[in-house]
């Protein structure tokens, strides 16, 4: 019979769904809240909290999926040791969680992180932001090595900040396929967005007696896959402690707290920690809104100055000569074409007109509605694969209305972008495709 594996920093009861008679345990209850369990008789929740808390938690989770925030008790043989619970229903089960609270001074803990959301609150960048970020969590921590990973639109992870001790490797900069990250595991993150492994070859915990249909995919204390355990000795990392940096359309990336030995978290410094995340993630949010409205007045003004002209008419020649470094910058081009009744007046990097002339040929055959049409690769797309076009790798092309039976077109080209990708630790050059996009560096997929 299958017995779900556990964290043993936890104890954790399966109770009715009336919270009342416990149906099973995790073997290590006794040994951690030195629980003396009675001989005969029904196992109640009273047994183990006391008859005013199990009240409490009756009561607050009625109609209620979870408890609306953590409790904490005293075991009246042992007062110096405190414990919080967590509670929450599987189904017609109740899952309750125990850990122990180490003595921590929670004024200097809210302190410290007062004094790091500061800081989050006057970054000015992304980069910035993402290194105080990391250097807050270490701090609060004491990982070795803390990363925040962001996915790109394949689900490859880039290590794009870090903050690093002197026992495990640096990651920043190296990326790792999208393998490392299945979708069971990204999916987890959005019901779980806090993980912690305090030591990944620890030995397990089970139920006893084992309950067939009980549930434990959302609780905190359970143990790792062993794929998850064998992935992680690989990287030489015992503790781990991660979270999920949710964006506007999803799972944006994770922050990655990795050490060479068994390291704890406690439940004070977990939820300050996904403080900090949570209000990088929303200062996050904001910088990449201020850059696209940044953005789309630099647009904006050079349009601008452009309608200035309809007092005195420009040639189409006159207009691009005017604007084409401008449009070339904003749009990251090596070179522009305006086609306009036949002609094509061009600047920067370009094909010849004849290139040019048959591709909008082939654009007012194939592409006919009013919005722009684009390619990361010339040589590989159907529509321009048989073009002479050498130099370019990238195209943007917006139609121009001029009447009901009219367009005129605009072009941007890119050359091929080469960067060197640091696959799992091994460079490998690749081309970057290009692509015409607005120069953001915010929060997207």
């Amino acid at each position: 019979m299958y017995h779900p594996r556990l964290q043993s920093f936890g104890a954790l009861l399966v109770v009715d769904a009336d919270c009342r008679c416990i149906q099973t345990t995790s073997t290590n209850l006794t040994r951690l809240i030195g629980f003396e369990r009675p001989e005969h008789g029904q196992l109640t929740l009273a047994c183990v909290l006391g008859k005013r808390l199990s009240q409490r938690v009756r009561r607050e989770l009625q109609g209620q999926q979870r408890l609306p925030g953590p409790l904490m008790f005293i075991r009246s043989k042992h007062r110096h040791a405190r414990f919080q619970i967590h509670a929450y229903r599987a189904g017609e089960q109740v899952i309750v969680e125990i850990e122990p609270l180490n003595p921590r001074s929670k004024r200097r803990l809210l302190g410290t992180v007062t004094e790091r959301l500061r800081h989050l609150v006057e970054a000015t960048h992304q980069q910035e932001l993402l290194d105080c970020l990391v250097n807050a969590v270490q701090q609060l921590t004491g990982h070795d090595r803390v990363t925040v990973c962001h996915f790109d639109s394949d689900w490859h992870g880039l290590m794009v900040a870090e903050a690093l001790g002197k026992r495990l490797p640096s990651l920043l900069g190296q990326r790792f396929p999208a393998s490392d990250f299945p979708v069971a595991l990204r999916k987890s993150y959005q019901h779980s967005p806090v993980r912690l492994i305090e030591d990944v070859n620890a030995p397990t915990e089970t139920l006893i007696p084992a309950v067939p249909g009980a549930s434990l995919n959302g609780s905190f204390l359970r143990a790792p896959a062993p794929e998850r355990q064998r992935y992680l000795n690989r990287l030489g990392v015992r503790g781990s402690f991660s979270l999920a940096i949710q964006g506007d359309t999803g799972l944006w990336g994770l922050v990655f707290c990795h050490s060479p030995a068994p390291h704890s978290v406690e439940p004070p410094v977990r939820d300050a920690v996904r403080t900090l995340v949570q209000m990088a993630t929303q200062r996050m949010l904001l910088l990449r809104a201020r850059q696209e409205a940044r953005y789309l007045q630099r647009v904006q003004d050079s349009l601008v100055l452009s309608a200035r002209a309809r007092s005195e008419p420009q040639s189409p020649q006159q207009l691009l000569h005017e604007q084409a470094a401008i449009w070339m910058k904003l749009f990251r081009a090596h070179g522009v074409v305006l086609w306009v009744n036949g002609g094509a007046y061009q600047a920067g990097v370009t094909p010849t007109p004849e290139a040019i002339s048959q591709f909008v040929l082939r654009l007012e055959r194939t592409h006919v509605h009013s919005g722009p049409w684009c390619t990361r690769e010339i040589g590989k797309e159907t529509l321009t694969a048989s073009l002479a076009m050498p130099e370019q790798c990238g195209a943007l092309a917006v139609p121009l209305p001029m009447s009901s039976t009219q367009r005129a077109w605009l072009f941007f080209l890119r050359p091929e972008q080469v960067e060197t990708l640091y696959w799992a630790m091994q460079p490998t050059t690749n081309p970057k495709p290009a692509v015409i996009l607005a120069p953001l560096l915010g929060l997207k997929r």
